[in-house]
This record gives C-alpha cells, sequence and structure tokens, in this order.
C-alpha cells in the first residue's frame, strides 16, 4: 500500500467519524419538506444523505417531485454516488428510457457501491422523469500541488478534533483538510457547471459533506453566483451542528431505526 493510498483510506474513516466529533446540543433546526418546497427558484438545494437509507431517498424523491410540480425553469439532479466519468449512461436513461436494470449494469453499480441500487434506482427513474440527472461523483484522490481548492475555515480545527495531537505530524491537518475540501468542490463544480442556473438544482451528497458549515454546500456559496440551502435528510443522533436543517424524525420510524 503507497502513501497515497494509506491518506485516502485514513480520509474515509475520517468522514465516517467527522459527524461523532461534531455533537453539540441540538442547536439545529428541524424542518420538514415544506420548508425545501417553499424555497423560490432558481435555486441550489444541497441534500445531505446517508448513502443507502432507504428513508431518505424516498424524502429525495418527494422533493425532486415537488419541486417539479410547481417550478417553472425544471430541475436538475446531481448525486455524488455516480462518478462524472458514467454520465453518459443518466444521458442515455433520461433521453431512451432504458430500465433501471440497464442503468445499474451501465453504471457498473455493484462494482463501484457497496449500497444497493434498489432505492437509488427509483429516484433516478424519478428524476429522468421530472429532472435531469448529473453525474457528480469526484475523483476520490489528493489534489495536485497546482490545485489549490477553497477550503472551508472549521476544518481544519475538525481535523485536530478527530486525530490525536500526537497522531499528527506537523501541516498534517492543513493536507488533509485540502483533501476533503478538494473532494467537496469537485462536486459542487461538476454540478454547477453543468446546471443551466434556471429552476432548481438539486445536489445529493454525503451527509458529512453538507453540514457543520462546511462541505458542498459551502463550496457553492463560495463560488460566488449562488446561495446554497442545505438540508439533512433525516435526524442521526446524537448530534448537530448549529445551522443545521434537520428533516425532523418521524417517532415511528425512529423507533424501528430509521
Amino acid at each position: 500500500m503507497n502513501s497515497l493510498q494509506f491518506h485516502v483510506i485514513g480520509l474515509v474513516m475520517l468522514l465516517l467519524f467527522l459527524p461523532i466529533a461534531a455533537h453539540a446540543a441540538d442547536p439545529c433546526k428541524t424542518i420538514s419538506a415544506s420548508d425545501i418546497l417553499s424555497i423560490p427558484e432558481p435555486a441550489v438545494i444541497v441534500l445531505g444523505e446517508r448513502f443507502g437509507s432507504r428513508v431518505e431517498l424516498a424524502r429525495a424523491s418527494r422533493v425532486i417531485k415537488g419541486l417539479a410540480k410547481k417550478s417553472t425553469g425544471g430541475v436538475t439532479l446531481a448525486t455524488e454516488r455516480v462518478h462524472f466519468d458514467h454520465q453518459k449512461a443518466f444521458d442515455q436513461f433520461s433521453t431512451n428510457g432504458f430500465s433501471t436494470s440497464t442503468l445499474e449494469q451501465d453504471l457498473n453499480w455493484g462494482a463501484e457501491t457497496p449500497v444497493s441500487f434498489k432505492p437509488y434506482g427509483r429516484l433516478f427513474k424519478q428524476a429522468a422523469v421530472h429532472a435531469n440527472l448529473i453525474a457528480a461523483g469526484p475523483n476520490m484522490t489528493a489534489p495536485t500541488n497546482d490545485v489549490q481548492p477553497p477550503v472551508p475555515a472549521v476544518y481544519p480545527a475538525l481535523v485536530s478534533s478527530v486525530v490525536a495531537q500526537d497522531q499528527l505530524t506537523f501541516g498534517m491537518d492543513n493536507r488533509i483538510s485540502r483533501i476533503l475540501a478538494y473532494w467537496d468542490y469537485q462536486v459542487a463544480m461538476r454540478a454547477l457547471h453543468q446546471w443551466d442556473g434556471k429552476g432548481y438544482l438539486v445536489i445529493m451528497t454525503e451527509r458529512a459533506r453538507s453540514e457543520g458549515g462546511g462541505g458542498v454546500p459551502w463550496q457553492v456559496s463560495h463560488e460566488g453566483s449562488h446561495t446554497a440551502y442545505s438540508f439533512l435528510l433525516s435526524w442521526a443522533d446524537s448530534y448537530c451542528e448549529e445551522g443545521d436543517n434537520v428533516w425532523a424524525k418521524v417517532p415511528l420510524l425512529h423507533t424501528m431505526g430509521l
């Protein structure tokens, strides 16, 4: 295993554990579908998901359908779950109406993605009817020296709060922050650059990339052309960050672990 592979594996683990370190006394705001659907167009809406959550993907489908019903400029759905190399498969799916089983094969889903395709297939099928589809998945690599992604000010402190100080060599917190920001930046820019600026751009991304004042919403707003409206698609005990907008948990689903 080379040093880059080692750091990438470490960064994935960091993304998984950042939310645990971000515990706060529930200072965030609980919202529902109506809060998202009330946003006037044109707008960029970022939906933070836990990959593979059926409840959250169903909520995303509800948002897409609701926005399409009210929009005069149309809806575009960009998903981090599909790497940008697969944009052609999305285009063919939207244009030719291929089955979701064909799309699953074209996306090489089983080999590239650890979660079930079924809930995503339902979302993509609905999006193909009501919206344009954008593959916005990033290259999970470190940026080259000539690439300088904008880095949210909160990132070095988050990294330091997760990794013990005696395990961080000098400057490593800034290096990790730069790589995380680069991944966020790719998702945001691929989505923005393929959107026509009309109606709604909905970006579906990993929850860790859409909470705590950083991530994809921060990159969208930092780009300067649009303000990002950011929402987390469900409650996740036992934390939330100040300023986050969290779709309130349904008691019955919560007791079932959903």
